[in-house]
């Protein structure tokens, strides 16, 4: 199997970790248990669009739509689409790894199209800046709870976080009313 194959088969089957471009964290797959995973991803493209995830599966898909074939859509004409040879998906994965390059006609001359990633931030208010955000193609998900001594410095408030702070307040009161 060649790198650009493994790179694809990588991709489609594992977990694909991204990190955001404005917060220095990694984008972690959902995970009810674990509140470090609890963060909203906002996807925006150049157009200030914004897709918004609330429980990111690892799948680089935001909001319903697929990071890598928004980034084909973003270059790519729909009748240029059409004459594809590989779904769009596959074609921004290509794009992204550097695998493919698109080229276009300036002045008479062939020049490189400089892409425009979309951007993947855990601010919906901001501008869209050009920035290429880093990926993980490991597949490993570590999740700061996992680490020993862990101590959760901040207050999560999906409702899984919040329901089980109701419930070990309810088990806290129940304790000290037994202890009476």
């Amino acid at each position: 199997m060649s790198t650009k194959q493994t790179n694809y088969y990588r991709l489609n089957v594992g977990t694909i970790k991204f990190a955001f471009v404005d917060y220095p964290a990694p984008i972690l797959a959902y995970n009810k248990a674990k509140p470090s995973s609890h963060k909203v991803v906002f996807m925006k493209d150049h157009r200030n669009r914004i897709w918004t995830e609330h429980a990111y599966k690892g799948d680089a898909v935001f909001g319903g739509m697929n990071y890598f074939d928004l980034l084909t859509r973003t270059h790519l004409s729909e009748a240029r689409i059409q004459k594809l040879d590989c779904d769009t998906v596959e074609m921004g994965i290509k794009l992204f790894l550097g695998e493919t390059k698109l080229y276009c006609k300036k002045n008479g001359e062939t020049v490189e199209v400089e892409l425009k990633y979309p951007e993947l931030c855990i601010e919906d208010e901001r501008l869209w800046r050009n920035r290429k955000p880093y990926m993980d193609l490991s597949g490993a998900t570590t999740y700061p709870e996992s680490a020993p001594g862990y101590i959760c410095s901040c207050e999560c408030e999906c409702d899984y976080c919040l329901e089980y702070n109701d419930e070990m307040d309810r088990l806290s009161d129940t304790l000290s009313e037994m202890s009476m």
